[in-house]
């Protein structure tokens, strides 16, 4: 069930930049990726905003489909909408790491996307709001961070939104 805003909330500008499938770790599962919608045009660096799906840490191949970015992308923020491993198939902490791995990609590929690697927040809903707040709460703890690429690369946000986590 996707969740609904209304379409003047949901709905992304037509000229915003869609990024789809973007793998940015692999596991023994398989591929974790993320989707990252941005504004038409950069100026300067975007901040950006990782929303972390809800579900009861499990996914669906529909799962980072259910969030859309509009309204954020209208106020000139990049947006990546992140997968983590199913509970079914790696138990926990792999879907922290995930979110983890998740963050240090982005901010590796920050100048190519033209985000603000120094202002990245997080925010889920459900299942994604308890791994937005265990993301602002664990920074420094090796154990979370798994073996996902990019470990020069901090996996701390400067802000967390957890919704009903």
């Amino acid at each position: 069930m996707a969740l609904r805003y209304g379409p003047s909330l949901n709905k992304l500008p037509p000229d915003a930049r869609k990024f789809l499938k973007l793998e940015f770790t692999k596991t023994p599962q398989g591929s974790v990726c993320l989707d990252l919608y941005l504004p038409a045009k950069a100026d300067a660096l975007l901040p950006l905003i990782i929303w972390i799906h809800g579900g009861g840490w499990h996914t669906s191949p529909k799962a980072r489909m259910e969030f859309t970015p509009g309204r954020m992308v209208k106020r000139g923020y990049a947006l990546a909408s992140i997968d983590y491993r199913d509970t079914k198939d790696a138990i926990s902490p792999a879907q922290i790491q995930d979110c983890k791995a998740a963050l240090r990609w982005l901010r590796a590929h920050a100048r190519e996307y033209s985000l603000d690697p120094e202002h990245v927040g997080v925010w889920g809903i459900s299942a994604g709001g308890h791994l937005s707040a265990l993301l602002g709460t664990s920074s420094g703890v090796k154990e979370l961070e798994g073996e996902g690429g990019n470990p020069e690369f901090s996996s701390r946000p400067q802000a967390v939104c957890d919704f009903c986590g």
